[in-house]
């Protein structure tokens, strides 16, 4: 026998005595939960014992129910029977008998899942007209958030403007024509080290304002330079 091989069990079918031979953890698998505690060859047989031995092989005895309009029998499961009654106290064969019941009682199921019929224009102005005034259900802080005005929303006129491609086209030639170097301490990036640079306005940014997105306005500085002359000014 081969090692990576499986070892099997022989066996008799309990209806017809073949012998069969099977792996072991699959026997003992069947053998755990078989019913009568005989082992079959095949669906047939177990099926044909059972039918002789007048017992049901499900596992679940089925629960007998009567229909609510035609009063046909309904065979369900016990955890199926109490999903149906959670739904419903009538329980019912087809959709269409529980729908005669509906309509026998003068009231129909939510139509979830249908297509209602589409709504005419009056119908729709009506609608529209009653919503005037009414308040939107959207609430929280993203309805607050779209309420506040551009400088609130965006924050300063400064970033505001800091955002546009002008500024940013600008920031860029300063540095290119400084050669990304910080013009105070000649730091650059190389050799495994780098730095921040930022864009400094010679003349202030908020009195002069024809002269900020003027080049020969601009300075390149490292973050370290740009945060000291931030300070010399207050």
């Amino acid at each position: 026998m081969n090692k990576t091989a499986y070892p099997t069990i022989s066996f008799k079918c309990g209806l017809c005595g073949k012998v069969k031979t099977e792996r072991s953890f699959q026997f003992r698998y069947r053998k755990k939960h078989s019913k009568s505690g005989l082992m079959f060859c095949g669906a047939e047989c177990y099926h044909q014992y059972a039918k002789n031995n007048k017992y049901s092989y499900n596992r679940k005895d089925k629960i007998v129910v009567n229909c609510g309009t035609c009063g046909k029998e309904i065979r369900l499961t016990p955890s199926r029977y109490r999903q149906r009654l959670k739904r419903s106290k009538v329980l019912f064969c087809s959709k269409s008998c529980s729908l005669k019941y509906y309509h026998k009682m003068g009231w129909m199921p939510s139509p979830k899942g249908r297509r209602l019929p589409p709504l005419s224009k009056e119908r729709i102005e009506l609608l529209r007209k009653s919503h005037l005034g009414v308040p939107s259900p959207c609430r929280g802080q993203v309805r607050l958030w779209l309420r506040k005005p551009l400088s609130e929303k965006y924050g300063t006129l400064r970033k505001q403007i800091m955002e546009r491609s002008e500024y940013k086209e600008w920031r860029r030639k300063v540095f290119e024509r400084d050669n990304y170097t910080c013009q105070i301490c000649k730091d650059k990036n190389g050799n495994g080290h780098t730095v921040k640079f930022e864009a400094h306005h010679i003349k202030p940014f908020v009195t002069y304002i024809k002269l900020r997105f003027d080049v020969d306005n601009g300075v390149t500085l490292c973050r370290d330079c740009h945060n000291l002359t931030k300070k010399k000014k207050q």
